[in-house]
Protein backbone atom coordinates (compact mmCIF):
# COMPACT_ATOMS: atom_id res chain seq x y z
CA UNK A 1 0.00 0.00 0.00
CA UNK A 2 1.18 3.50 -0.91
CA UNK A 3 1.95 5.44 2.27
CA UNK A 4 0.78 8.20 3.20
CA UNK A 5 3.51 10.83 4.29
CA UNK A 6 2.34 13.81 6.62
CA UNK A 7 4.08 16.16 8.62
CA UNK A 8 5.00 14.99 11.73
CA UNK A 9 5.17 18.42 13.36
CA UNK A 10 1.40 19.62 11.63
CA UNK A 11 -0.53 20.99 14.74
CA UNK A 12 -4.39 21.29 14.09
CA UNK A 13 -7.04 23.40 15.75
CA UNK A 14 -9.64 21.15 17.85
CA UNK A 15 -12.34 19.64 15.38
CA UNK A 16 -15.58 20.29 17.69
CA UNK A 17 -14.90 23.67 18.25
CA UNK A 18 -14.62 24.36 14.55
CA UNK A 19 -17.59 22.65 13.77
CA UNK A 20 -19.17 24.86 16.31
CA UNK A 21 -17.81 28.21 14.97
CA UNK A 22 -18.42 27.30 11.45
CA UNK A 23 -22.31 26.87 12.22
CA UNK A 24 -21.90 30.13 14.74
CA UNK A 25 -20.28 32.00 11.77
CA UNK A 26 -22.53 30.82 8.71
CA UNK A 27 -25.89 31.63 10.55
CA UNK A 28 -24.16 35.19 12.87
CA UNK A 29 -25.91 33.42 15.84
CA UNK A 30 -25.40 31.15 18.94
CA UNK A 31 -29.15 30.31 19.06
CA UNK A 32 -29.16 29.37 15.79
CA UNK A 33 -25.99 27.60 15.66
CA UNK A 34 -27.41 25.64 18.86
CA UNK A 35 -30.28 24.58 17.46
CA UNK A 36 -28.80 23.13 14.21
CA UNK A 37 -26.18 21.10 16.14
CA UNK A 38 -28.52 19.58 18.55
CA UNK A 39 -26.49 21.13 21.55
CA UNK A 40 -27.19 23.91 24.18
CA UNK A 41 -26.09 27.69 23.60
CA UNK A 42 -23.46 27.86 26.39
CA UNK A 43 -21.99 24.52 24.67
CA UNK A 44 -21.88 26.68 21.49
CA UNK A 45 -20.22 29.60 23.61
CA UNK A 46 -17.61 27.23 25.11
CA UNK A 47 -16.08 25.81 22.21
CA UNK A 48 -16.13 29.00 20.12
CA UNK A 49 -14.07 30.22 22.75
CA UNK A 50 -11.61 27.47 23.10
CA UNK A 51 -11.12 27.93 19.57
CA UNK A 52 -10.30 31.91 20.30
CA UNK A 53 -7.62 30.76 22.84
CA UNK A 54 -6.14 28.24 20.61
CA UNK A 55 -5.88 30.50 18.07
CA UNK A 56 -5.01 33.64 20.19
CA UNK A 57 -7.58 36.45 18.83
CA UNK A 58 -11.02 37.01 19.36
CA UNK A 59 -13.34 35.63 16.10
CA UNK A 60 -15.93 37.50 16.66
CA UNK A 61 -17.05 40.93 17.39
CA UNK A 62 -19.91 41.03 20.83
CA UNK A 63 -22.03 43.83 20.85
CA UNK A 64 -25.83 44.37 22.35
CA UNK A 65 -27.02 40.66 21.43
CA UNK A 66 -25.26 40.84 18.13
CA UNK A 67 -22.02 39.18 16.77
CA UNK A 68 -19.95 39.61 13.43
CA UNK A 69 -16.15 37.98 12.24
CA UNK A 70 -13.59 40.01 12.99
CA UNK A 71 -10.67 39.89 10.15
CA UNK A 72 -9.50 36.99 11.96
CA UNK A 73 -12.86 35.13 12.55
CA UNK A 74 -13.69 35.87 8.40
CA UNK A 75 -10.32 33.98 7.63
CA UNK A 76 -10.66 31.29 9.95
CA UNK A 77 -14.44 31.33 8.33
CA UNK A 78 -13.19 31.33 4.87
CA UNK A 79 -10.50 27.98 5.27
CA UNK A 80 -13.68 26.15 7.37
CA UNK A 81 -16.46 26.96 4.83
CA UNK A 82 -13.70 25.44 1.71
CA UNK A 83 -12.53 22.55 3.93
CA UNK A 84 -16.31 21.64 4.73
CA UNK A 85 -17.64 22.31 1.03
CA UNK A 86 -14.31 19.79 -0.17
CA UNK A 87 -15.45 17.22 1.92
CA UNK A 88 -19.07 17.07 1.20
CA UNK A 89 -18.09 17.25 -2.25
CA UNK A 90 -16.73 14.01 -2.06
CA UNK A 91 -19.47 12.40 -0.53
CA UNK A 92 -21.67 13.90 -3.64
CA UNK A 93 -18.87 12.60 -5.75
CA UNK A 94 -18.89 8.96 -4.46
CA UNK A 95 -21.42 6.37 -6.09
CA UNK A 96 -24.74 5.49 -3.60
CA UNK A 97 -23.80 2.04 -3.56
CA UNK A 98 -20.29 3.14 -2.29
CA UNK A 99 -21.69 5.82 0.68
CA UNK A 100 -20.65 4.01 3.94
CA UNK A 101 -22.89 5.26 6.73
CA UNK A 102 -24.06 3.57 10.43
CA UNK A 103 -27.82 4.63 11.59
CA UNK A 104 -29.27 3.81 14.53
CA UNK A 105 -33.26 3.12 13.98
CA UNK A 106 -35.74 2.59 16.52
CA UNK A 107 -39.09 1.24 15.72
CA UNK A 108 -41.92 -0.64 17.71
CA UNK A 109 -41.66 -4.42 17.01
CA UNK A 110 -44.69 -5.28 15.49
CA UNK A 111 -43.99 -3.12 12.24
CA UNK A 112 -40.22 -3.42 12.40
CA UNK A 113 -40.85 -7.56 12.19
CA UNK A 114 -44.13 -7.04 9.10
CA UNK A 115 -43.31 -4.23 7.36
CA UNK A 116 -39.78 -2.83 7.29
CA UNK A 117 -38.02 -5.99 7.35
CA UNK A 118 -39.17 -7.51 4.41
CA UNK A 119 -38.24 -4.50 2.62
CA UNK A 120 -34.41 -3.90 4.16
CA UNK A 121 -33.35 -6.71 2.53
CA UNK A 122 -33.56 -4.80 -0.97
CA UNK A 123 -32.71 -1.47 0.30
CA UNK A 124 -29.69 -3.02 1.65
CA UNK A 125 -28.57 -4.92 -1.50
CA UNK A 126 -28.36 -1.56 -3.15
CA UNK A 127 -26.63 0.08 -0.37
CA UNK A 128 -24.46 -2.48 1.02
CA UNK A 129 -22.43 0.08 2.98
CA UNK A 130 -25.71 1.07 5.07
CA UNK A 131 -25.47 -0.16 7.96
CA UNK A 132 -28.17 -0.35 10.87
CA UNK A 133 -28.22 -0.53 14.53
CA UNK A 134 -31.42 -0.99 15.82
CA UNK A 135 -33.74 -0.29 18.97
CA UNK A 136 -36.61 -1.87 20.46
CA UNK A 137 -38.95 0.82 20.94
CA UNK A 138 -42.15 0.70 22.99
CA UNK A 139 -45.32 2.60 21.44
CA UNK A 140 -45.66 5.60 23.54
CA UNK A 141 -42.26 5.31 25.21
CA UNK A 142 -40.44 8.88 24.44
CA UNK A 143 -37.57 8.84 22.15
CA UNK A 144 -34.68 11.48 21.95
CA UNK A 145 -33.02 12.97 19.13
CA UNK A 146 -29.30 11.97 20.75
CA UNK A 147 -30.42 8.47 21.00
CA UNK A 148 -31.86 7.61 17.60
CA UNK A 149 -30.77 8.76 13.60
CA UNK A 150 -34.48 7.70 12.36
CA UNK A 151 -37.32 6.63 14.71
CA UNK A 152 -40.88 4.81 13.68
CA UNK A 153 -43.32 6.48 16.38
CA UNK A 154 -47.26 5.26 16.74
CA UNK A 155 -48.87 8.51 17.75
CA UNK A 156 -50.30 11.42 16.70
CA UNK A 157 -47.29 13.91 16.83
CA UNK A 158 -43.34 13.99 16.10
CA UNK A 159 -41.20 13.86 18.42
CA UNK A 160 -39.16 16.88 19.57
CA UNK A 161 -35.91 16.87 17.49
CA UNK A 162 -37.19 15.07 15.09
CA UNK A 163 -38.85 15.83 11.62
CA UNK A 164 -41.14 13.34 9.69
CA UNK A 165 -43.95 12.49 8.02
CA UNK A 166 -47.10 10.16 8.23
CA UNK A 167 -46.78 6.93 6.65
CA UNK A 168 -49.91 5.27 5.76
CA UNK A 169 -53.33 5.32 7.42
CA UNK A 170 -54.04 2.28 9.48
CA UNK A 171 -57.26 0.06 8.72
CA UNK A 172 -57.67 -3.52 10.62
CA UNK A 173 -59.46 -6.36 9.18
CA UNK A 174 -60.62 -9.45 10.36
CA UNK A 175 -57.95 -12.07 9.84
CA UNK A 176 -57.23 -15.62 10.43
CA UNK A 177 -54.61 -18.72 9.44
CA UNK A 178 -55.58 -20.11 6.34
CA UNK A 179 -56.64 -23.53 8.09
CA UNK A 180 -58.80 -21.86 10.38
CA UNK A 181 -59.98 -20.00 7.53
CA UNK A 182 -60.77 -23.28 5.90
CA UNK A 183 -62.62 -24.56 8.05
CA UNK A 184 -65.67 -21.30 8.28
CA UNK A 185 -68.81 -20.46 6.01
CA UNK A 186 -67.80 -18.14 3.45
CA UNK A 187 -69.67 -15.07 5.45
CA UNK A 188 -68.65 -14.10 8.61
CA UNK A 189 -72.08 -13.75 10.71
CA UNK A 190 -72.62 -13.72 14.29
CA UNK A 191 -73.02 -17.29 15.26
CA UNK A 192 -69.56 -17.99 13.36
CA UNK A 193 -68.23 -15.33 15.51
CA UNK A 194 -69.89 -16.92 18.48
CA UNK A 195 -67.93 -20.14 18.12
CA UNK A 196 -65.15 -19.12 17.37
CA UNK A 197 -62.38 -17.56 19.42
CA UNK A 198 -61.92 -13.78 18.84
CA UNK A 199 -58.13 -12.12 19.55
CA UNK A 200 -58.27 -8.94 21.09
CA UNK A 201 -55.49 -6.62 21.13
CA UNK A 202 -55.30 -4.56 24.77
CA UNK A 203 -58.72 -4.23 25.39
CA UNK A 204 -62.52 -5.64 23.64
CA UNK A 205 -62.85 -2.05 21.99
CA UNK A 206 -61.21 -2.86 18.92
CA UNK A 207 -63.54 -6.05 18.30
CA UNK A 208 -66.16 -3.90 20.05
CA UNK A 209 -66.26 -0.99 16.85
CA UNK A 210 -66.11 -3.41 14.64
CA UNK A 211 -69.23 -5.43 15.75
CA UNK A 212 -71.24 -2.18 15.61
CA UNK A 213 -69.94 -0.98 12.39
CA UNK A 214 -71.56 -4.78 10.87
CA UNK A 215 -74.91 -4.17 13.35
CA UNK A 216 -73.43 -7.23 15.43
CA UNK A 217 -74.61 -7.73 18.73
CA UNK A 218 -71.59 -5.95 20.54
CA UNK A 219 -71.34 -8.29 23.36
CA UNK A 220 -69.54 -11.09 21.36
CA UNK A 221 -67.06 -8.96 21.88
CA UNK A 222 -66.38 -9.93 25.39
CA UNK A 223 -65.14 -13.25 24.71
CA UNK A 224 -61.82 -14.59 23.46
CA UNK A 225 -57.88 -13.82 24.39
CA UNK A 226 -56.55 -10.44 25.30
CA UNK A 227 -52.79 -9.54 24.46
CA UNK A 228 -50.76 -6.38 25.67
CA UNK A 229 -48.40 -6.71 23.02
CA UNK A 230 -49.68 -6.73 19.31
CA UNK A 231 -47.09 -9.35 17.71
CA UNK A 232 -47.95 -12.14 19.91
CA UNK A 233 -51.40 -11.31 18.76
CA UNK A 234 -50.58 -11.78 15.28
CA UNK A 235 -48.43 -14.59 15.98
CA UNK A 236 -51.30 -16.38 17.74
CA UNK A 237 -53.58 -15.60 14.64
CA UNK A 238 -50.70 -17.37 12.49
CA UNK A 239 -50.98 -20.09 14.59
CA UNK A 240 -54.72 -20.75 13.94
CA UNK A 241 -55.68 -20.31 17.11
CA UNK A 242 -58.50 -17.33 16.81
CA UNK A 243 -59.87 -14.84 14.65
CA UNK A 244 -57.92 -11.21 15.39
CA UNK A 245 -58.07 -8.03 13.75
CA UNK A 246 -55.44 -7.14 11.92
CA UNK A 247 -53.19 -3.83 11.06
CA UNK A 248 -53.20 -2.76 7.42
CA UNK A 249 -50.91 -2.64 5.19
CA UNK A 250 -48.75 -3.75 8.24
CA UNK A 251 -49.57 -7.58 6.96
CA UNK A 252 -49.75 -7.57 3.30
CA UNK A 253 -46.66 -9.39 3.52
CA UNK A 254 -48.52 -12.15 5.32
CA UNK A 255 -51.18 -12.43 3.56
CA UNK A 256 -49.06 -12.59 0.53
CA UNK A 257 -47.15 -14.97 1.71
CA UNK A 258 -50.14 -16.94 2.57
CA UNK A 259 -49.94 -16.83 6.38
CA UNK A 260 -52.71 -15.14 7.05
CA UNK A 261 -56.09 -14.55 5.38
CA UNK A 262 -58.07 -11.94 5.21
CA UNK A 263 -61.97 -12.78 6.19
CA UNK A 264 -63.93 -10.01 5.57
CA UNK A 265 -63.78 -6.27 3.50
CA UNK A 266 -64.85 -4.34 6.07
CA UNK A 267 -62.21 -2.85 8.31
CA UNK A 268 -62.30 0.11 10.87
CA UNK A 269 -59.45 3.19 10.92
CA UNK A 270 -57.49 4.11 13.44
CA UNK A 271 -57.30 7.79 14.75
CA UNK A 272 -53.48 7.27 15.21
CA UNK A 273 -50.32 5.95 12.42
CA UNK A 274 -47.01 5.34 12.29
CA UNK A 275 -44.62 8.57 11.18
CA UNK A 276 -40.99 7.78 10.00
CA UNK A 277 -39.27 10.45 11.77
CA UNK A 278 -35.62 11.56 11.41
CA UNK A 279 -33.21 13.37 14.35
CA UNK A 280 -32.84 16.93 12.92
CA UNK A 281 -28.72 16.11 13.77
CA UNK A 282 -29.02 13.39 11.65
CA UNK A 283 -30.10 14.96 8.34
CA UNK A 284 -26.56 15.42 7.03
CA UNK A 285 -25.58 11.72 6.98
CA UNK A 286 -25.14 10.59 3.72
CA UNK A 287 -27.22 7.13 4.66
CA UNK A 288 -30.32 9.15 6.20
CA UNK A 289 -31.06 10.39 2.68
CA UNK A 290 -30.57 7.45 0.78
CA UNK A 291 -33.06 5.67 3.79
CA UNK A 292 -35.98 7.89 3.14
CA UNK A 293 -35.97 8.76 -0.64
CA UNK A 294 -35.58 4.91 -0.48
CA UNK A 295 -39.05 4.41 1.30
CA UNK A 296 -40.79 7.44 -0.63
CA UNK A 297 -41.76 4.87 -3.48
CA UNK A 298 -44.23 4.39 0.06
CA UNK A 299 -45.56 7.59 0.32
CA UNK A 300 -43.11 9.78 1.80
CA UNK A 301 -42.30 13.22 0.45
CA UNK A 302 -39.09 13.87 -0.72
CA UNK A 303 -36.49 14.96 1.14
CA UNK A 304 -36.05 18.38 0.08
CA UNK A 305 -39.54 18.76 1.75
CA UNK A 306 -38.43 17.08 5.47
CA UNK A 307 -35.02 19.63 5.23
CA UNK A 308 -37.20 22.61 4.70
CA UNK A 309 -39.55 21.43 8.19
CA UNK A 310 -36.25 21.02 10.26
CA UNK A 311 -35.07 24.97 8.70
CA UNK A 312 -38.55 25.69 10.02
CA UNK A 313 -38.15 24.31 13.30
CA UNK A 314 -34.76 25.38 14.09
CA UNK A 315 -35.90 29.02 12.94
Amino acid sequence: MKEIHTMSNRRLPPLYPLRAFEATARKLSFTLAAAELSISQSAVSHQVRTLESYFGVPLFYRARGTIRLTAEGRRVFNACESAFNDLAQIGTDLPDSELRDTLTLSSPPLIFNWWLLPRLGEFSRIYPNIRFRFQHLICGTPVHCADADIALLWDGGIADGFVGANMFDMKYYPVASPRLAASLPASLEPEVLERTTLLHEVDHSGWARWLAQERFPEQLATSGWVFEDPGMLIEAAVAGQGIALGPFPLLDELVSAGRLVRLHQSAIESPDSYYMTVSTRSLSKPGIKLFWNWFGQHGLPPFNTLMADAEKATG
